[in-house]
């Protein structure tokens, strides 16, 4: 008998209402209606992003990809999918290698996201601080770290605890690690 193939992956609901910068009530988003489930494309998304790409099944009853406002996404969690229309998605989307699979270390990822995307309000508030991500490629040093303000590569000084940015000179502090691979950071003040 074969085995189901299913990946871990982070879900959210649209929200049912919301009222737009006009003062006008909108039920859902243009794409979804309200309390749809919709998949996160969340692996490289930054907490300063405004928007993420989500899967979902559209009032047009079609599974498709759609960019949604954060703020319009509520009661993210995780979960595992075995929908086949959503898989086909996630393996044949041009962003394949932005989704989740089916590995331990996978399940561990989502679950770190969702703690990440329900602190998000809190974590953006935090004064002068950067969100910097570790570099997985097979083309950087695996030592590097990234942050997109000025597309500054950094690096973790691990005896002293701080970041480098070799190319400016200037170090940062660590304000608190978020995930194996995403940490907040403070400029040093010298």
């Amino acid at each position: 008998m074969e085995e189901k193939k299913f990946k871990y992956c982070v879900i959210g609901n649209i929200v049912k209402t919301h009222v737009d910068a006009d003062g006008t009530l909108w039920y859902g988003t243009s794409a979804y209606t309200g309390g749809t489930k919709v998949f996160l494309c969340g692996k490289f998304w930054r907490l300063s992003d405004k928007n993420i790409q989500v899967i979902g099944l559209t009032r047009g009853k079609k599974y498709q990809v759609h960019e949604v406002p954060v703020n319009l996404i509520e009661n993210v969690r995780c979960s595992r999918t075995f929908r086949p229309w959503v898989l086909s998605i996630m393996d044949n989307w041009e962003c394949w290698n932005e989704w989740w699979h089916d590995s331990k270390e996978d399940q561990k990822a989502t679950k770190a996201f969702v703690s990440v995307w329900n602190r998000k309000d809190e974590l953006n508030s935090l004064k002068d601080c950067l969100e910097v991500m570790k570099v997985t490629s097979i083309y950087s040093d695996s030592d590097y770290w990234w942050f997109l303000p000025d597309n500054s590569q950094l690096i973790y000084e691990s005896k002293n605890k701080y970041f480098l940015d070799p190319a400016k000179g200037k170090e940062y502090d660590i304000v608190e690690w978020l995930t194996d691979d995403r940490v907040i950071v403070r400029l040093r003040k010298r």
